[in-house]
């Protein structure tokens, strides 16, 4: 198991629903998109599923819903945010440098934030080196993270990793309030 999951749960055992099913379910929609998804974000999925905020302001979103990442419709699926990925890079192309899946190597977004900002993987390689990226909002600058999905899961829940200082400053109170809520 990924050491950062290990202490992911050693912190929120309490917020654990583990699913093996749930993680069976999201490796067949990665099969159906032609990819095998990360190990150590499958692992995660397994244990605290798509229901909960972390730190009540991100979430991981839910590829099952309503045709997934890919689908163009709007809700915490993910689907809408290639789309508007692509419509900004149609229009500013300065703005997304990279490519968008299903183009080789593409953008696939795995988690988003309340306002607006986005995580997505970088699909080339094999995929437990996928390189995260981060956007804060709808309008580019992307930040390369080259951690896992747990490792960044654990960096802010515990305040190692202050991704989030850029838009809230100290204002933003990692390692403070629930760690995952479900409504």
């Amino acid at each position: 198991m990924n050491r950062d999951l290990q202490k992911i749960k050693t912190l929120a055992t309490a917020m654990a629903q583990p699913d093996s099913g749930l993680r069976r379910e999201v490796e067949q929609f990665g099969s159906q998109l032609g990819l095998c998804l990360p190990e150590s974000y499958l692992e995660l999925v397994e244990h605290y599923g798509f229901a909960g905020y972390w730190q009540e302001f991100w979430y991981l979103l839910d590829p099952r819903e309503d045709g997934g990442w890919t689908s163009p419709a709007d809700d915490h699926s993910g689907r809408n945010l290639l789309s508007a990925q692509r419509v900004i890079r149609k229009g500013w192309p300065d703005e997304v440098p990279y490519p968008i899946f299903p183009e080789p190597g593409g953008l696939l977004p795995w988690a988003a934030t309340d306002n607006g900002g986005r995580f997505f993987w970088l699909t080339e390689g094999e995929p437990d080196s996928w390189m995260t990226v981060y956007t804060p909002d709808r309008s580019g600058g992307f930040r390369e993270i080259e951690k896992d999905v747990p490792n960044i899961v654990w960096g802010l829940i515990s305040g190692e990793f202050r991704l989030f200082a850029e838009e809230f400053g100290d204002d933003y109170e990692y390692g403070e309030g629930p760690i995952v809520s479900y409504p």
